[in-house]
């Protein structure tokens, strides 16, 4: 697992530096996608929530007025206010919530900027290290086994830092690219020592 782990960081570290306008293309437009739907989710969800408490208000002064002018008892008003006031507390933090995720939402488009900078700053990774995971990675998603022509395969979703997962161009073209790549290292590295 930590072999697959580093020869995916590896992968996603050389495309983003040798191809960082497509890379950065594809991260802003798969966050564009996605922010925009969660964006609009949200703003209606944030919009619901304060017409509500804003008739939450307004029941709350009902009630009162009806509690002042005798239409409804005291013990009638003294639960009526209570279930109001609960369901108002929990719409102002659902409200706050939502506010502070929209603000995340902005912030993310920082985050591309942010990781390409990093993987600028490392030349190659050589082994796995609990800094390099603890900087890069947010979460790895590791599924289930399965086998396909008798090879053992297990997929293995990682999610970076400020970008999420991160999709590459299909695996033979990705692989295609690297190997080249690395072909082209090593002939450096043997005119360097030539």
């Amino acid at each position: 697992m930590e072999k697959a782990v580093l020869e995916s960081m590896r992968r996603v570290f050389w495309f983003a530096r040798c191809y960082e306008d497509l890379f950065v293309k594809q991260l802003q437009e798969k966050s564009v996608q996605e922010a925009k739907k969660e964006l609009a989710r949200k703003k209606r969800e944030l919009e619901k929530t304060e017409k509500r408490i804003a008739e939450l208000d307004k029941l709350f002064m009902r009630i009162y007025e009806d509690n002042v002018s005798g239409k409804l008892s005291d013990d009638h008003f003294s639960k009526m206010s209570i279930i109001y006031e609960d369901e108002q507390k929990e719409k102002k933090a659902l409200a706050e919530r939502l506010h502070a995720e929209l603000d995340k939402n902005k912030e993310q488009n920082d985050g591309i900027e942010k990781f390409i900078a990093k993987v600028k700053a490392i030349t190659d990774i050589q082994e796995l290290t609990p800094e390099i995971v603890r900087e890069f990675i947010s979460r790895i998603d590791v599924y289930a086994p399965y086998r396909e022509n008798n090879q053992r395969h297990q997929r293995i979703d990682i999610y970076y830092h400020g970008v999420g997962y991160v999709f590459i161009p299909e695996p033979e073209e990705v692989e295609e690219m690297f190997q080249e790549h690395l072909r082209d290292r090593k002939d450096n590295i043997k005119v360097k020592t030539a």
